[in-house]
């Protein structure tokens, strides 16, 4: 009996290894928040064009499109600093710009091969004023390397033409 019951205990312990090494062991996916989406859209999931890239992740590999982002070009213009952002993990731009001053600006990221681009949600500028110093960006724009982006910023107040870091 005592043998049956070790014997019973030891392949209750081997049994269960696996599953316990599989649970402690496995890389699930960080906690993610916001929309999901994939790209430029799959099947039903929605485009990560338009989104806001600091609250979206890609539904299919489960990353943060801000994840990993990187400035791609930066200028110095119309006393601030314009950046457009890449994010490798939804195939994203959007435009950053930090206003040197109190003036009313618009910024906007466009897909240059599609014409798709992204402000405030798609086909909608972003819009701001009184914010010298603050960072703003735009939301995302479905951009895949080698498909050329432009992060464009514009100065409501002044009336000055369209400002872009194009690649």
């Amino acid at each position: 009996m005592r043998k049956v019951i070790r014997f019973l205990a030891a392949a209750t312990v081997i049994a269960a290894a696996p599953v316990i090494g599989l649970t402690a062991a496995s890389p699930a996916y960080a906690a993610v928040s916001g929309t999901g989406c994939a790209g430029n859209g799959f099947l039903t999931i929605p485009s990560c064009s338009g989104l806001d890239p600091l609250h979206s992740y890609n539904f299919l590999n489960g990353h943060e499109c801000s994840s990993g982002a990187y400035t791609v070009l930066a200028r110095h213009v119309l006393g601030g600093y314009l950046e457009l952002r890449w994010g490798p993990y939804c195939q994203t731009n959007w435009t950053r710009f930090t206003p040197g001053n109190n003036d009313e600006y618009e910024i906007m990221a466009v897909n240059a091969t599609t014409g798709v681009w992204a402000g405030s949600g798609r086909y909608n500028y972003y819009i701001w004023s009184h914010q010298a110093g603050i960072i703003h960006y735009t939301d995302q724009v479905f951009a895949p390397d080698p498909q050329p982006a432009h992060g464009c910023v514009r100065d409501i107040t002044t009336g000055s033409f369209w400002e872009c870091a194009s690649q």
